[in-house]
């Protein structure tokens, strides 16, 4: 079976992150290359293995040094597969990092599943009140978009700030654009930013707590060896 080679446009197209890079390119590797009912093919493997070499090495930095791998169907695909879980988990730790860093400063928040019902019922309220609002179609339509991906936000684990931040932008601008109509849509949105305020609050008392705990820990240095005792 013939093979094509990769475009330059799938390697202008891949993530600028090189662990995100790897991984998709893992994913498009596996697309083209891999067939899903008999497995590898020697010149797929070894035509995906030679791109996935060179871009771990062009990223040696992140990746480390990669070894020469052996010509043959099965250490080829062990290097392949083993890359991916690596890969894989690197993509898992990062982004768990990242997670961590914009909680601790404020960038997203843990919403519990009572705030989640109470913005639900408000985003309901927002939608219903958009619909019945004379105003141009355009700046509707615009709104009704950034609700609805304010609305999908609090669905996931951790939700952006920054979502809830261009939906009031929207409200608020259009009142101050002379829309007074939009009063009651700004009111309810406030209400959702007290439930994200309360929210950071929380995260950062967590924070807090966990920082005094880590600094209340005595040192190894003073404890002593149950060795040591008499």
């Amino acid at each position: 079976m013939a093979y094509n080679l990769l475009s330059a446009d799938v390697w202008e197209e891949l993530p600028s992150d090189p662990i995100d890079g790897a991984f998709k390119l893992i994913e498009i590797l596996e697309s083209e290359y891999y067939d899903r009912t008999n497995g590898w093919s020697y010149e797929g493997i070894r035509i995906s293995v030679g791109y996935l070499r060179t871009y771990l090495q062009e990223h040696e930095d992140c990746f480390g040094s990669i070894e020469n791998v052996a010509q043959g169907l099965s250490p080829m695909s062990e290097f392949f597969s083993l890359e991916k879980i690596r890969i894989g988990t690197m993509l898992a730790r990062d982004r768990i990092k990242k997670k961590k860093s914009q909680l601790e400063s404020g960038l997203m928040v843990s919403l519990d599943e009572g705030g989640k019902v109470y913005i639900r019922d408000l985003i309901g309220k927002i939608r219903s009140a958009i619909d019945g609002l004379d105003i141009n179609s355009h700046r509707k339509q615009d709104f009704i978009e950034k609700l609805n991906a304010f609305s999908s936000e609090i669905e996931k684990e951790f939700s952006s700030v920054e979502r809830l931040g261009h939906l009031w932008l929207a409200a608020t601008r259009g009142l101050a654009r002379g829309a007074e109509n939009l009063g009651p849509v700004v009111e309810l949105i406030g209400k959702i930013r007290k439930v994200f305020s309360k929210a950071q609050d929380q995260a950062e008392s967590r924070l807090a707590v966990g920082s005094e705990r880590r600094q209340a820990l005595p040192s190894p240095e003073s404890i002593d060896s149950p060795i040591d005792q008499p």
